[in-house]
């Protein structure tokens, strides 16, 4: 082999080893992706803990009480329209014929009225034609009142400001009478929906205090009030509903979101308290969870308490504010770098 193939040759390795070596260190490196929840006071004592889901405090589903071709519809999913807003026409042309000749019928009832009555005054006209004259103007002036609503109702209004959730038809469809159109939700309110068993529904009372933390929301905390107790059990899980009203005033809760709700007279008694599935424990028999820090797994050591619900109370440790990893624990070790989901 000659001095320039082996220098060829070994440029090459040179090349190939680095190349290897980058790939290699890009595995190292590549971040774990976790799930962190921030370590939030949550009641302790006098109180219970449910499962909730969010619900939108005025639901309706919109139609048309006119029905017809569907000319234009003016929102979107997702728009937030205020009070009073149009939202969808149909097509208005034969409800407007229909109006212009009751107009017309209620025009000619009015001219045979004034006519007649100057007869009538004048004592030209029998008693039972006065009253016939009447009623075909009473009758006249009814439908002219029909067929202005029926053109009314050709538009359809927002009757509360909220959000589009959802758009049933389109330009061109046919939307027959009280078909929905479009469903309208409020959430300057909502409404949080948990279900009581029925061993635990005594302690709950409408008007009691409520806390709703908020997991997909970085554990946001909001409180409200029991505003609904149901009274007629689940036949399945024995279950009773139960509504819990809080104010949403940022339009941050959405309507299906899954939340925890503390009911109780004394939600002030508070301390830090995790998901139980995070809570591990080493060889030596002590306990630990992984935490957030600096973009990297630690291994902090706690100190636990008692259950609360599907949590527990940790007693040293934690610190409100510390970010806890709650999913892919299992992928990460001291140092591991990480990225939250």
């Amino acid at each position: 082999m000659n001095k320039a193939s082996y220098l060829a040759i070994l440029a090459l390795s040179v090349v190939l080893l680095a190349s290897c070596s980058g790939k290699e260190k890009a595995r190292e490196v590549m971040p774990v992706k976790v799930k962190t929840e921030k370590a939030e006071p949550v009641p302790v004592s006098g109180s219970q803990e449910f499962s909730g889901t969010v619900e939108a405090s005025d639901d309706a589903a919109l139609s048309f009480a006119s029905g017809g071709t569907v000319t234009k519809v003016y929102v979107s999913v997702g728009d937030m329209v205020k009070k009073g807003a149009l939202i969808a026409e149909v097509d208005p042309v034969s409800v407007r014929n229909a109006y212009n000749a009751a107009k017309a019928v209620r025009e000619q009832a009015e001219d045979a009225f004034r006519r007649m009555k100057q007869l009538h005054d004048e004592g030209s006209l029998t008693e039972m034609q006065w009253i016939e004259v009447q009623s075909k103007l009473r009758q006249a002036v009814s439908t002219e009142n029909i067929a202005r609503k029926s053109l009314t109702d050709c538009r359809l209004y927002a009757p509360y400001s909220g959000y589009v959730a959802e758009k049933l038809v389109e330009a061109g469809q046919n939307a027959a009478p009280g078909m929905p159109v479009i469903k309208l939700v409020s959430i300057n309110k909502v409404k949080i929906k948990i279900a009581v068993p029925e061993d635990e529904m005594s302690g709950i009372k409408v008007g009691q205090s409520a806390l709703v933390r908020v997991p997909a929301l970085q554990n946001m905390s909001c409180s409200g009030r029991v505003a609904e107790k149901g009274v007629a059990a689940d036949p399945l899980s024995r279950s009773y509903e139960v509504k819990i009203e809080v104010s949403n005033s940022g339009h941050k809760l959405l309507p299906g979101m899954v939340c925890e709700a503390y009911v109780g007279d004394n939600l002030s008694a508070t301390a830090v308290a995790l998901p139980a599935n995070v809570i591990l424990i080493d060889t030596d028999n002590r306990t630990f969870v992984w935490t957030a820090v600096g973009g990297k797994a630690h291994k902090t050591y706690v100190e636990v308490g008692e259950s609360v619900g599907s949590r527990v109370v940790i007693n040293s440790g934690i610190s409100a504010g510390d970010k806890v990893i709650v999913g892919g624990q299992q992928k990460v070790s001291e140092g591991t770098k990480i990225a939250e989901l």
